[in-house]
């Protein structure tokens, strides 16, 4: 979620209350070294989960176009992941961003170092995928 400033916060939450936002929990993950983030929305409807997605793709892939390169995550329908183009010394980054029912996820992580975007790839997708398997059914 946004919310660099109050204005953007205000606008943030007058949209998730228009999508149907009931509920949602976010946990970040920090070592020296990488970072793990995930969010997830409960919405009143699976329309309000694919409006929250939508919102979340559009604005990831406006803001970080040029360095960005989509890749399929196999064990979730309709899942869009993305990461960087190219490892880099400072390391590689991966999202992966999908709906099951009612709910909205984003998986994602850093890894630092000298990482191959592969490894970055691979972590979310793992995430994601065992996300996914648990709370499937419960969104519905």
């Amino acid at each position: 979620m946004n919310g660099d400033n109050p204005q953007e916060a205000q606008a943030e939450v007058v949209s998730l209350k228009q999508r149907g936002f009931q509920e949602g929990a976010q946990e970040h993950l920090s070592t020296s070294q990488d970072e793990a983030l995930s969010d997830a929305l409960v919405f009143s409807s699976a329309q309000g989960a694919k409006q929250e997605f939508s919102a979340n793709l559009s604005e990831d892939m406006t803001s970080h176009h040029a360095g960005l390169k989509r890749f399929t995550v196999a064990a979730i329908p309709r899942a869009v992941g993305f990461g960087q183009q190219q490892a880099h010394a400072q390391g590689a980054t991966a999202d992966v961003l999908f709906t099951t029912g009612r709910c909205f996820l984003l998986i994602g992580d850093a890894l630092n170092g000298r990482t191959a975007r592969k490894q970055a790839n691979s972590a979310a997708i793992a995430g994601a995928t065992a996300l996914y398997r648990r709370l499937r059914h419960s969104c519905a």
